[in-house]
């Protein structure tokens, strides 16, 4: 018995389960179907030709295409943000500079080409050992204070209202050094001197 009409057999009910047949049959590579009638009245569907059947022409498998998911193409790429600056540069402290300051006080300069645009609100973020520094200014100077002695790496961006970075500084390194509270000859230990006694 060919492989249609075993399908058919086992289903039953030949007009009930023709739908099932005609999935089956079309899933396997769309083999041809033939329909014939036997002695009994009974229809018969097969995938092989007999003397008295009839090719059926298969409708056509559906297909579906998934939609592209909302915000996303396969060949979307980020597009960079031009910058209107030539240039970003830290001028003090110096590269390899030593600075010494028993506050630890440490005055950063910063030159662009052209100047900061801070009417388009674009502002500066400073960077210590590649963290964050405070927030974005809107300024090309200023001092950090009561950094621990120790040597530091320094760089800036600019960056627009969005927080989009335009353009970025090389970074410069520096050296700080602190007296000592436990070095006896340091200022810091000195005492005050006593006052003299009022003459009588």
């Amino acid at each position: 018995m060919c492989i249609a009409s075993s399908i058919f057999h086992s289903y039953g009910e030949p007009m009930k389960r023709f739908p099932v047949l005609l999935i089956l049959l079309a899933a396997s590579v769309q083999a041809d179907v033939y329909k014939s009638v036997n002695e009994n009245g009974e229809i018969i569907y097969s995938d092989q030709p007999t003397p008295n059947s009839q090719r059926i022409k298969l409708p056509e498998l559906p297909t579906y295409k998934a939609p592209p998911v909302p915000g996303y193409s396969s060949t979307q790429e980020t597009v960079p943000v031009a910058s209107p600056y030539k240039s970003v540069k830290v001028i003090a402290p110096e590269n390899d500079a030593t600075i010494r300051d028993n506050q630890g006080i440490v005055s950063v300069q910063v030159v662009l080409d052209p100047p900061l645009m801070t009417n388009q609100g674009h502002k500066i973020q400073f960077y210590l050992n590649g963290e964050p520094h405070g927030i974005p200014v809107g300024t090309t100077s200023i001092s950090f204070s009561n950094l621990d002695r120790g040597t530091y790496t320094l760089s800036t961006s600019v960056v627009n209202t969005e927080g989009v970075v335009l353009m970025s500084s090389a970074p410069v390194v520096f050296h700080l050094h602190r007296e000592s509270l436990l070095n006896p000859n340091s200022p810091l230990n000195a005492k005050p001197k006593p006052k003299p006694l009022p003459k009588s």
